[in-house]
Formats: structure tokens, sequence, C-alpha cells
């Protein structure tokens, strides 16, 4: 195996003498893990194996399949068909059929958000602009604002400007730039966004992979290994900046190709002991009139790029800016599963080397605002739960939205607008119609719909 660069910490480095024993111990565990059984054709088999149980064959994971039977070269299906081992092992990684009234009965849920209205779990999310046109600026920042938990794209002339993040553990790797000019955009991006010396301890992880020779089969193997070697969890999202580098040998435009490629990197999203979200950068193609394509089609290569991701984002320069010194550039996002943010305008900001917004965000997209709508959602941590009306204005009032007076009238407006609800009890409020909507929402659920109007235990409409 290709010997691997060890993944940093972001503030400091592992310690040889503190940590080699426990390195070392997880170095053998991993090449346990890895050791595995040949077949005779050449595939990989599972550890344990297949053998026969009675009038049966136990699987790998412990099922019992009556009828079955094992012999030298695989297994023999009760309807007499025979198939290899290896077969049979790769044929399990799919999975059964499911009975759709399961299903219905148990739905799983919609991923959460990391990022509202822009980046969800296990999500494979591509941002794509001109060559040069900043996407590792907007991705870095993107990936100091999830490490910190500090609003996304936030513009200083707005005190609660930003999409709101949750936290999560992130790990970069850096395919192109040179290692110190990684350090400094990220020294300048950290004092931009207020990020303080510690902050992002075990939190945010660079990868610096700039002439490594990395490739995309390479990628789930030698994160795994390196992970294991290093004692880290799992990554709530890893980005690949840029997914070129990835391809050396394949060609964009073949559509087979690029599956293949593309299929490599999705599996990270749903890789057990990985099932992170993937944030990938990629160029547009050569020549102007970009602004004229079809959104999902700008990136460079084939149209299996905006097949197989989840999200898209782009970075496009306005036809009559192209001139400026520092033209602003339009952020437009296609997602799969949910509802996009309404297209906006951003400037560069070359001094932090952040990207800002040009124009005032809205109020009702996922945006941080303080008493605007859902922020008294953030209070029920689950759809049940109840609280009294001073609760409510107190907590207001600790989350720094005003006065009493103040957060009185805009609890009034939540309650006018749906967002809350009486419970029928003198004073105290449950999540609305609209409050729910929002609850979900912010939960990865913005499919759902309620039918029945709020009402207390007389059946009448609830007022203020």
């Amino acid at each position: 195996m290709r010997s691997e660069p060890v993944i940093p910490n972001i503030e400091t480095a592992l310690s040889k003498s503190e940590q080699q024993a426990e390195t070392d111990r997880k170095l053998l565990e991993t090449e346990a893990r890895l050791s595995k059984k040949i077949g005779e054709d050449g595939s990989t088999l599972p550890a344990e194996g297949w053998r026969q149980d009675g009038d049966g064959v136990l699987t790998p994971d412990g099922t019992s399949l009556k009828g079955w039977k094992t012999d030298d070269s695989g297994l023999l299906l009760p309807d007499g068909h025979h198939i290899s081992l290896s077969e049979a092992s790769k044929f399990e990684a799919f999975g059964g059929f499911e009975d759709v009234e399961e299903t219905r009965a148990k739905p799983r849920p919609l991923p959460l958000h990391i990022i509202d209205n822009i980046l969800a779990e296990k999500e494979f999310f591509l941002v794509s602009s001109d060559s040069k046109g900043r996407k590792t600026m907007l991705t870095m920042q993107m990936a100091l604002s999830i490490a910190s938990g500090k609003p996304f794209l936030p513009n200083p002339k707005w005190e609660h400007s930003g999409f709101r993040v949750t936290r999560g553990k992130v790990l970069y790797l850096n395919l192109e730039l040179h290692p110190g000019a990684w350090d400094f955009r990220l020294a300048k991006q950290c004092k931009g966004l207020g990020i303080g010396p510690g902050e992002l301890k075990g939190w945010l992880y660079p990868w610096q992979l700039r002439g490594k020779g990395m490739r995309v089969e390479d990628l789930v193997p030698a994160i795994k290994y390196q992970m294991a070697r290093q004692g880290i969890g799992r990554f709530d999202v890893i980005f690949l900046d840029p997914l070129y580098v990835l391809f050396r040998g394949k060609k964009e435009n073949d559509a087979g190709e690029m599956a293949e490629a593309l299929y490599e990197i999705q599996t990270l999203t749903e890789e057990a002991g990985l099932a992170a979200a993937v944030v990938g950068t990629h160029h547009y193609c050569k020549g102007s009139g970009q602004e004229e394509k079809n959104q999902i089609d700008r990136a460079a290569g084939s149209g299996v790029f905006a097949r197989i991701t989840d999200d898209i984002c782009t970075l496009t320069v306005p036809k009559a800016n192209r001139k400026d010194q520092n033209p602003p550039a339009k952020f437009e996002e296609t997602r799969r599963n949910f509802k996009a943010p309404v297209p906006f305008m951003m400037r560069f900001d070359e001094e932090s080397l952040l990207w800002l917004r040009d124009s005032e965000p809205a109020a009702d997209e996922g945006t941080v605002q303080p008493g605007g709508r859902g922020d008294f959602v953030e209070f029920y941590l689950d759809r049940t739960q109840t609280f009294q009306r001073k609760t409510l204005v107190r907590k207001g009032i600790e989350r720094k939205w005003g006065k009493d007076s103040t957060v009185e009238a805009l609890l009034k407006t939540a309650i006018d607008g749906g967002m809350l609800a009486s419970t029928g009890k003198r004073g105290q409020y449950k999540l609305g119609r609209e409050g729910e909507k929002e609850w979900d929402r912010r939960r990865g659920m913005q499919y759902l719909e309620l039918d029945a109007p709020d009402q207390n235990e007389k059946g009448e409409e609830e007022d203020f």
C-alpha cells in the first residue's frame, strides 16, 4: 500500500513521544481489520466467510438461510442455482428488498441540516465556478463555519446575518494549494470570522495532499486508514478541493469514467464509519456565456456531475461585471431533496479573504435574525414540549432580542403567525401549525404539511 501523509490536527501536530504507544496499538488493530481472505477468483471474501449450519447456511452476519448448501466452490441455492462466495458476499452488501408497508409505518427521516437551507447530512455538494473564481475561499470559509459553529456567509453590516450552522467535525483535503498558501488563507479567514486560538482543536483537520499522488480510488481506504491510525472518529463533512486532481488519467467528458469516479466519492456519504457529507470543488468549462446555461450544467465535463451530486452551488460573475477589478458573483444553488435559497449576490473581501453577501438576506431563508420567523421554535427540543409565556419572554431577553416589551411584541407576532399556539391552559404555549413546519424544516423535513388549524380544547381558534 502506498504511504499516505498523516492528517495533522489544526492546532498542534501529534506528539510522537506522547502518542507513539497509542498509535502503534491502533495501527495493529487497523492492519488486523484490513486483512482479508482472498477467493480463488481473486475477489475479496468476508473475514468470517459462509458456513453450513444444519439444514441451511449461515451468512457472514449470522443470518440463517434454510435449504441452502455450501460446497467447495460456493453456494447451492434451493432452486439448484450455483453462486460463488465472492458474488454472494457482494450481493449481501446491497441489502434486501423492503416491505413497503413497514416503510410506510416507520418512514426514515430526511437528513438533518448542517447549514440551514444550504447543506444537509450525507449529501454530495458540488461548488463550481470559473477557474480562479475563488471556490477555495468559499469552501474554506464553509469549513471554518462548520468547525466553529459560526454563521455561514455573514456580512458585518448586519448584526445577525449568515446562515445558521450546526457545529461539526471537518476533514479538508487540500489537493492543489501549497501548504503555506493554505495556512495563510486560514489565518486571514479565522481573523475575519473572529475564531480565536484553540477554538478549532478537534474540529478541523486539514490534510495537505498537493503532489502526493492521491487518486479517487484511494480515497475511502486512505481516509479510513488514517482515521484508525490516528484514533479520529467519523467526520461530519469532508471537503475535496479540487476534484480534478483525484481524476488523473480519467477523461472529464467520459460519462462512464466520471460515473465510476464520482460513485467512489459518493460512497463517503454512506460508507460505514464515514457517512459524512462531501463538498467538492470543480471548474466551469472554458469560454464565456455561463449565465445562459442551465445552472446545473455549468461544470466542465460530463453531465454526470449534474446528475450524481445532491446539491450544486455555482458562483457566476455577471457579464456586465466581468471587467470590474473585484466583481460580484451570483450564488445559486439547486438541491435534490430540499428547497434551495433564493439566489443572491456576493462580493469578495480582499482583506479578510471572505465572501460577503451583497444584499440583505430575507427573513424566511434560514438566516440568523433575532425574533424573526422561527426563532422561538429554537427553544422547543421536541414537538410536544410546552412553555409558559413568561419563560419564552425570559429566553428572548437572554438572547438579547431586546427589552421585555420588545420580546412581548415579538411573541405576539409569533402567535399571530401560527408559530406558537395556546395549549388551552392559561399562559402555556406549544408549537403552532407554522411552528411545527419550521421545527421540521430545521431538522431536514421541509416536505411535511399539517392540515388541522391550531385550536384550543374547546375547538375555538386561539388568539393572543
